[in-house]
């Protein structure tokens, strides 16, 4: 992974999105909380997410230290190749990247703050894509680990994969990355890590 700059920003209007979905994704989540703490995963409905369904995850962050797959729409598990549910997200991330994926959902789950990256992605059997990750916390049910609502969607038009149903390890090249927040504030000792 090469060296990037990580980003604070506190107002909303300028996290810089690149797809009107990832902003629409936002705009949905902020909707269920209203003036509340963060939503519940029983609060989010398939049906009011019509147009973001089919390209989101929902994860588990179990005390393990694992990014479990919980949900993957289709269009994701199309994009992938193959179903994750209950797959470790990390097993499928490069060593190198590993710690600043793990941190970023850490961040995320427990500082209720919103994360953004763009970033490359490529393995042996794919061409190299952009895509854009929203990364949101959600509220899980009680006694149920903590949960993490994503939206990934490519930058550049789908022309999918170049060999279908393999699962492997893939190149990441983060090009950003972006901690913004969600309406209760970006701790300082988040800006320290910058």
């Amino acid at each position: 992974m090469a060296g990037f700059q990580l980003q604070f920003i506190d107002d909303f209007k300028q996290v810089p999105f690149r797809i009107g979905k990832s902003r629409a994704m936002v705009d949905h989540w902020q909707s269920l909380r209203g003036n509340g703490p963060v939503p519940r995963a029983e609060d989010i409905s398939p049906g009011s997410m019509k147009a973001l369904l089919s390209e989101i995850f929902i994860f588990e962050l179990p005390d393990d230290g694992s990014i479990r797959y919980r949900l993957a729409g289709t269009q994701a598990v199309k994009r992938l190749g193959f179903e994750p549910k209950g797959m470790n997200l990390l097993d499928l991330t490069p060593e190198d990247a590993r710690p600043f994926v793990a941190g970023a959902f850490q961040l995320v789950s427990n500082h209720h703050v919103g994360g953004l990256a763009h970033f490359s992605s490529s393995s042996e059997h794919r061409k190299d894509y952009g895509l854009e990750l929203v990364l949101l916390p959600i509220t899980a049910p009680d006694g149920q680990p903590p949960r993490i609502l994503s939206l990934s969607t490519r930058l550049d038009p789908e022309d999918v994969r170049d060999d279908e149903g393999k699962t492997e390890i893939f190149a990441v090249e983060v090009e950003n990355a972006v901690i913004f927040d969600l309406g209760f504030g970006i701790p300082a000792e988040l800006r320290g890590l910058a």
